[in-house]
């Protein structure tokens, strides 16, 4: 040890350094700035592959101890004291769950993480969870790679508390005033948002003049990137939008197929009973052999 630096001195620094460490873990947006880029690239790419049937079978990505840090307190939310072990690694699983038979990806699919070939507790007492809880637990701390610079610009603390009251006071009111002063399709528009989990968006929506579901289903499956800058949405927000809004047209495509395939199945026993008889004007006899 250097001159007149002693043990006792570099153990107090090192705790020091610890106790730092612990309370950035501990802030939702010290660990959106450290691992918040890399998560929306990851969770990018395996929607492609479970909505879009993109090959891919693996990928490797190689990152910094502060991601890594970071990416630990957004999976594990519970905080680790001191950097990664050397050569430290993170493996993120998604499997078909066979148990489920039918249903949205969000449910059919599971979600484990692994660190250094152990199993991290993404719920109290399970480590595989649910595509869409595992979306759940990790939007806050989402943050796309191209609101990066914004999100570190320095804001006035003064004026981000203005701004947080104005913004809670805003979504206060839009609860608080009765629901007729709504139009039907608004109503429906507020409860679709409730239902994606996103109910502080109605008012962004109603803001850029889209005041029914059809719309805002349009908008969210072709346009949402725009829609989101324009508007300055939170990109956990925007993950949850998107999966929800795939989730539901994929299940609006199935159910129309069955219904086109239950219609061709009525058509094809028609023509059969047709054929049977062309030319018979009687239904047939039932198995009493009265006929009518």
């Amino acid at each position: 040890l250097p001159y007149g630096l002693t043990e006792d001195a570099v153990e107090k620094m090192h705790r020091h350094r610890l106790s730092i460490l612990s309370r950035q873990l501990s802030d939702t947006e010290y660990r959106k700035l450290t691992c918040g880029p890399f998560l929306y690239t990851m969770v990018q790419e395996m929607a492609d592959v479970l909505y879009y049937g993109l090959k891919r079978n693996i990928t490797v990505y190689s990152v910094d101890e502060t991601v890594m840090n970071g990416l630990i307190a957004a999976f594990a939310k519970k905080l680790r004291t001191g950097w990664p072990a050397p050569a430290s690694h993170l493996v993120v699983e998604v499997a078909r769950d066979s148990r489920v038979e039918n249903g949205a990806i969000g449910e059919t699919h599971q979600v484990r993480v692994l660190l250094n070939n152990k199993e991290v507790r993404l719920e109290k007492d399970a480590a595989w969870v649910s595509w869409t809880t595992f979306i759940g637990k990790i939007a806050e701390v989402v943050l796309r790679p191209e609101d990066y610079g914004e999100a570190c610009r320095y804001i006035d603390p003064k004026e981000a508390k203005a701004a947080l009251k104005a913004q809670r006071d805003s979504e206060r009111r839009f609860e608080e005033e009765p629901t007729t002063r709504e139009t039907p399709d608004q109503s429906m528009l507020r409860a679709w948002l409730k239902k994606a989990d996103v109910p502080q968006l109605y008012v962004n929506f109603l803001s850029a003049g889209v005041h029914n579901v059809q719309a805002a289903r349009y908008v969210v499956l072709t346009s949402m990137a725009k829609f989101a800058d324009d508007n300055g949405l939170p990109a956990g927000d925007v993950v949850k939008l998107l999966h929800f809004a795939k989730r539901e047209a994929q299940d609006m495509e199935r159910m129309e197929k069955a219904l086109k395939s239950a219609e061709k199945k009525n058509s094809e026993a028609d023509i059969a009973i047709v054929e049977a008889d062309p030319t018979s004007t009687s239904l047939p006899a039932p198995r009493g052999g009265r006929s009518y």
